[in-house]
């Protein structure tokens, strides 16, 4: 294992206090990180991509207002289950079944834009309890499942790393309570249930695609 020097990290821009500065103090910001809420999403086929950040990307998408109204996404991730194997005195283990977990997304019921009835027809893709059917054709497309992208910004609002949800459907669908006693604009969440999820820079050789439209 190469040596690791401590002291450089901390020595290669030391912090300074300096009165004679604009901001006052000269930190230590070599290693920043991304923001919570820097962040679009888009569902493909239904939802769109906002403005010339998601036109950098080559997507096209002719309505914005799903990504618009996205205020939260909830944690995305899969896992593997143990296998565990005996042998005499000793306990091995070995990576088994993987499973890949659901996600929340929160929207605000905007007014323009029908945001609630867009989902709600998404999700009568899922199972239509009008007609009372599975995988009924309510919005384009063949299928009820779509790929959703949640793209992250960098500190200059360029996009950097995408998180993709293949073969993503709305598993449950609901609005917010009714309640005169608050002071929030209306929301509604949106389960979602994905078989593959795939997390990319982008420009990577394995996520080539997103440079263009997706079928």
């Amino acid at each position: 294992m190469a040596d690791v020097n401590v002291d450089s990290f901390f020595n290669d821009i030391p912090r300074l206090v300096d009165i004679t500065v604009a901001d006052g103090a000269k930190l230590f910001h070599q290693y920043d990180s991304y923001r919570a809420y820097s962040w679009l999403i888009r569902i493909n086929g239904i939802s769109g991509a906002t403005g010339a950040i998601m036109d950098s990307l080559g997507i096209s998408d002719p309505d914005n207002v799903l990504t618009l109204a996205a205020k939260q996404v909830g944690q995305i991730g899969y896992s593997v289950e143990d296998i565990f194997v005996n042998r005499v005195n000793d306990k091995f283990y070995y990576p088994g079944r993987p499973s890949m977990e659901d996600t929340v997304v929160t929207f605000d019921n905007l007014l323009k834009g029908d945001v609630a009835k867009a989902l709600f027809d998404w999700m009568r893709t899922t199972y239509d309890p009008i007609q009372g059917v599975h995988s009924y054709s309510v919005v384009g497309g063949a299928t009820h499942k779509r790929t959703v992208d949640i793209v992250q910004l960098d500190n200059q609002r360029n996009p950097k790393m995408v998180t993709r949800l293949y073969g993503c459907y709305p598993k449950n669908w609901r609005l917010a309570e009714f309640n005169y006693g608050t002071n929030d604009f209306h929301t509604l969440e949106v389960t979602l249930r994905y078989d593959v999820v795939g997390y990319f820079r982008v420009g990577d050789s394995a996520f080539e695609d997103i440079v263009a439209p997706i079928a």
